[in-house]
């Protein structure tokens, strides 16, 4: 139960990683743009 439950966080945060890394590079080429 322990592994399962701490298994989906895990995935939810790695995403959520992501997702800011995706936002960070956007943000970063707009900037360099500027």
């Amino acid at each position: 139960m322990r592994i399962a439950l701490s298994g989906q966080p895990s995935r939810q945060q790695s995403q959520v990683e992501m997702r800011i890394a995706s936002l960070t590079t956007n943000n970063e080429h707009l900037i360099e743009e500027l």
